[in-house]
């Protein structure tokens, strides 16, 4: 598998457009709703020109993989979110593991002073509850997130 930074071309931005409209990826998301391409294009340029964005593309040879995202509040935050989604054909094959560790040893290299990540997840999502745990992430409160009650999940570095 090879990572990538998502860069702020056609053919990534429509990638992650697919993905993001998954039927399945929706289900999991803070926001169940499908996403119109114009916002999907306007969201994809700010979020692959933010120096608070890692955005990192994941294929096994030419085929896409999967996305993870990692933001902080600004350059000075210990703590960045993760997202996460994997195309339909991979999902189930234990890719996610190997996502992560790439992009981990990345957000390292590239954002040192961060010392924890931090994983919100909808209490019905338990695919991603588990895949979390497994991978050592620990469970420590609910919040809200886009108005939405969810379960976070932290890892320290």
């Amino acid at each position: 598998m090879t990572i990538r930074q998502a860069q702020n071309t056609e053919s990534d931005m429509l990638v992650v457009f697919n993905l993001s409209n998954d039927e399945q990826v929706r289900a999991s998301s803070f926001n169940p709703t499908s996403i119109p391409l114009d916002e999907h294009k306007k969201w994809f340029a700010s979020a692959v020109s933010n120096d608070n964005i890692l955005f990192f593309l994941f294929f096994s040879h030419s085929d896409f993989v999967g996305q993870i995202r990692f933001a902080r509040e600004d350059d000075m935050s210990d703590i960045a979110e993760i997202s996460i989604s994997i195309s339909a054909v991979f999902r189930g094959k234990g890719v996610g593991n190997e996502m992560l560790d790439l992009s981990v040893a990345e957000l390292r290299k590239r954002w040192g002073m961060v010392r924890a990540i931090l994983a919100g997840v909808k209490p019905e999502n338990i695919a991603s509850k588990k895949f979390f745990l497994k991978y050592g992430f620990h469970e420590n409160s609910i919040s809200s997130h886009a108005g939405v009650t969810c379960n976070n999940y932290t890892l320290e570095l």
